[in-house]
């Protein structure tokens, strides 16, 4: 069984859903760590994007504060059990804004669930920007850089890189920000109202210039770069369980 997670704005594309389950449902013969393994893929089972890093056991920046004022004996359970979700359906209104390599994909929640919402012509992720940042890097200074070295510099790593260089990428991914959070309020999405969660690759990317804007009710972060495959697997689990009690 294969779990695969699509942007909630194609989920409901009924023929790219069919697609992947199609190019999936096949064997995959691989190498690994010296040995030669074989999989044959019998079920695809198609999970969104967005939703999916909920149901992990990851930590969003607003839970790593619970976490550090917990007692001492209390915080290993908290870590293996706490799941963003476990906050969201608190919330009357959320908002999680999954900022991928090819898309930034918004998703509405009442009390932890997904609404109907219309976004045929998801915003654009933070690739093309990376792209157009190794580009002018590569021109301007004659430096290689590549897309980790740039995430590690936005999450604050330290690495061995030219302080012109570092000021013109976050230049540069400041005016990505600005420009997606006017695209994304053009979506007309209640940031005012609501408890609104940024994920995905990106997400660092965009905190610097996103904290200080006052239309958000609630900002809160969750940059764990697994998220969405730690809570897809999750997804996946349920659902077997689900088809194995139908079929007995």
């Amino acid at each position: 069984f294969l779990g695969v997670t699509l942007p909630p704005a194609y989920m409901k594309n009924k023929t790219m859903r069919m697609n992947m389950k199609q190019y999936f449902r096949k064997q995959f013969s691989f190498h690994y760590n010296g040995g030669f393994y074989r999989i044959n893929v019998i079920k695809v089972f198609l999970c969104p994007q967005t939703t999916a890093a909920l149901y992990g056991n990851v930590l969003t920046d607003e839970m790593k504060k619970v976490l550090d004022a917990l007692p001492e004996d209390q915080k290993e359970n908290y870590i293996k059990t706490a799941r963003p979700i476990d906050i969201l359906v608190e919330e009357p209104i959320s908002i999680l804004i999954d900022i991928g390599g090819g898309t930034a994909s918004p998703v509405i929640l009442h009390y932890g669930v997904p609404q109907p919402f219309d976004d045929d012509q998801p915003a654009k992720g933070v690739i093309y920007t990376y792209n157009r940042i190794i580009g002018h890097i590569q021109s301007k200074f004659g430096s290689d850089i590549t897309e980790a070295a740039i995430n590690m510099l936005l999450s604050g790593e330290k690495i061995r890189i030219s302080d012109p260089e570092a000021d013109e990428i976050r230049s540069q991914m400041e005016r990505y920000s600005k420009q997606l959070f006017m695209q994304l309020q053009e979506k007309k999405l209640p940031f005012s109202n609501a408890y609104t969660l940024i994920l995905g690759g990106g997400a660092e990317g965009v905190r610097d210039a996103w904290t200080g804007i006052s239309k958000f009710a609630k900002l809160d972060f969750l940059t764990e770069m697994k998220a969405t495959a730690i809570g897809g697997e999750k997804m996946m689990e349920r659902a077997l369980v689900k088809a194995e009690s139908k079929v007995g």
